[in-house]
Parts: C-alpha cells; structure tokens; sequence
C-alpha cells in the first residue's frame, strides 16, 4: 500500500478511537493516569481492529493461519467492548460473555500456531 492510504488508515484509526475514548476522557472521576489508561483500551482496540481487517482484506489469500489470527483478534475486541459494557453498568461477573471471546481469542491464536500452513513462509508481494 502506499503512503496516502496509510495516513487514511491512521487517521480513521484514531478517529475510531477517539470517538470510542470520549466518555472516559470527560469522566471528572479520574485522576490523569486512570484517565490515560481508560483512554489506552479503545485507542489500542481500534487499532487491533484495524490491523484485523487488514490481514482479512488483504492478506487472507496468503495464508489460513493469518485468517484464524484476524478472527482471534476481533473476538478480542469484541470481548472488550463487551466487557465495558459490563463494567459500566456493573454488570460484569466471571464466566461472562466476555470471558468466551477472550477464551476464543487465545483458541484461534493458538490454532493459528499450530496450522501446518504456519510451516511455509507466504509468498511475497510487492504491493503489501
């Protein structure tokens, strides 16, 4: 890809993120690192979804492992946007939803490794 589109990329990323972080950075409760940290998980949640969509849009056709690794990490995100929720409304308990999708993520990632398509290396491409 080229430059103009990683920049698009960036800046949709932490638009995404932003607007996701919003509530925690106007929250009077916080002291600053609270605040930073809150701020942390959705800036990081967009981008891990970012990096996600880019390995399904892309980079599927190189390898399955790569697609069980994108799906691992939207189960991640998924499991964190849950768990907000959750935490928000206190709501959350242990045994939750949130807990499966963690649970998935470390599933597919671990079936991933294990993939005998792990083995060869994908061949390159020169617009990726």
């Amino acid at each position: 890809m080229n430059s103009s589109v990683w920049r698009w990329y960036l800046v949709a990323v932490v638009g995404v993120a932003l607007f996701l972080a919003g509530d925690y950075i106007a929250e009077p409760v916080f002291d600053t690192k609270m605040r930073a940290v809150a701020v942390d998980y959705p800036v990081l949640d967009a981008v891990m979804f970012g990096v996600a969509a880019w390995l399904l849009f892309i980079a599927r056709r190189q390898s399955p492992s790569l697609v069980m690794v994108a799906l691992g990490l939207v189960s991640m995100v998924a499991g964190n946007a849950i768990y907000n929720v959750q935490s928000i409304d206190g709501a959350f308990g242990p045994g939750g939803l949130a807990e499966l999708f963690w649970i998935t993520f470390a599933a597919l990632l671990g079936l991933a490794c294990l993939h005998p398509s792990m083995k060869s290396r994908p061949p390159s491409s020169a617009g990726t």
